[in-house]
């Protein structure tokens, strides 16, 4: 009967503990890739954040592709006949998409402060400056000039 008893609570405590696992991947909570498992949100939160990032997601691929086709017609113009005029134009709309992707952003952000705390803010942040930075690294602190080192390396 003991036996019995110990059994049936281990195999529930591993339903109880495998749904919860569950229920974290499927919000990106396991801690593997997602920023956003570090910052201590509770379910409701998680959901709302992770619906505005999606949505940002298809928001801001419209932009990229935007900029790419922008790009490779700039390279085709460059390499095939150099039109002055039609490469200006072409920088200039690339500059305006990029202006737009930066508001849209930046407003993604704001969506996402509201539903912050403090605290999570920052590290939310904290996170958004390492991925920007290459390879989501610190960067690395520059050499000094020495006697041995009169030039320190370029970076």
């Amino acid at each position: 009967m003991k036996k019995n008893l110990i059994i049936t609570i281990l195999v529930l405590l591993t339903l109880v503990f495998s749904q919860a696992e569950d229920e974290q991947k499927k919000h990106g909570q396991d801690g593997k890739g997602n920023p956003l498992a570090k910052l201590g949100l509770d379910e409701a939160t998680m959901t709302k954040v992770s619906e505005i990032l999606a949505k940002s997601r298809e928001d801001l691929k419209k932009f990229t592709d935007k900029m790419k086709t922008l790009t490779d017609e700039q390279t085709r113009i460059a390499s095939e006949n150099f039109d002055e005029k039609k490469i200006k134009k072409l920088i200039e709309e690339r500059g305006k998409v990029t202006i737009a992707m930066q508001i849209a952003q930046l407003n993604i952000d704001a969506r996402i402060k509201k539903l912050l705390t403090d605290e999570q803010w920052k590290k939310y942040l904290a996170f958004k400056t390492r991925k920007m930075k290459k390879g989501g690294e610190e960067p690395k602190p520059a050499k000094e000039k020495t006697a041995e080192n009169p030039e320190p390396p370029q970076e």
